[in-house]
């Protein structure tokens, strides 16, 4: 585990600000973690008026590996005559390319 260190420069933030500032900076940092299956022990924010500061304690390394299975089109309509994938399976296959997977048939 880590502990990770941000610091924005701003231009002048007016006093009542800066409290506000502050809790949207760890409410998102923490809700951006979590959506993003980052583990970490505490988010602690700082702030002045011309400084925005975050500190994420125990920050994982990675985020943790998952499995999850993922039904696409049946095999009779996946792959044609010759084994080639049809529009079927490739549109499937598209419509998944944002996760990392291993495509078995």
């Amino acid at each position: 585990m880590n502990n990770y260190l941000l610091e924005i420069g701003v231009e002048e933030l007016p006093s009542r600000f800066v409290n506000m500032a502050i809790e949207q900076l760890r409410e998102k940092s923490q809700k951006l973690l979590v959506e993003n299956e980052l583990g970490f022990k505490d988010v602690k924010v700082y702030a002045t008026p011309r400084r925005l500061s975050l500190i994420i304690e125990g920050l994982d390394e990675k985020q943790k590996d998952i499995t999850k299975e993922v039904k696409g089109p049946a095999l009779k309509i996946a792959y044609d005559d010759e084994k080639n994938p049809t529009k079927p399976l490739l549109g499937f296959m598209n419509s998944q390319k944002n996760h990392r997977r291993r495509y078995c048939h």
